[in-house]
């Protein structure tokens, strides 16, 4: 498994199993990475908001992300001040 913690993919296996097909999931750089890395993502609503939080926030993307390889459409909407892109891959 290529993250530290969980085998992504039994995870969702198991969520299947119970009945769940669709799964909203709120996650930070590091499990969007594992996410992506692990193609188990079909859309990603993308928030991003005017807020500085600081020199020792950690950074929600990066550049192992991949948010924008191999997806199949994007659109960007404006929320008041927030913005919201909505990828599908």
């Amino acid at each position: 498994d290529s993250n530290d913690y969980f085998n992504l993919h039994e995870v969702m296996r198991i969520l299947g199993a119970y009945g769940y097909h669709e799964v909203w999931i709120e996650a930070g750089s590091a499990l969007m990475t594992s996410l992506l890395s692990e193609k188990l993502i079909n859309r990603a609503i993308i928030y991003i908001a005017p807020k500085h939080l600081g020199a020792h926030a950690y950074p929600a993307f990066s550049q192992k992300n991949h948010l924008f390889d191999h997806y199949q459409s994007f659109q960007w909407s404006q929320l008041g001040d927030d913005l919201c892109c909505e990828i599908l891959y």
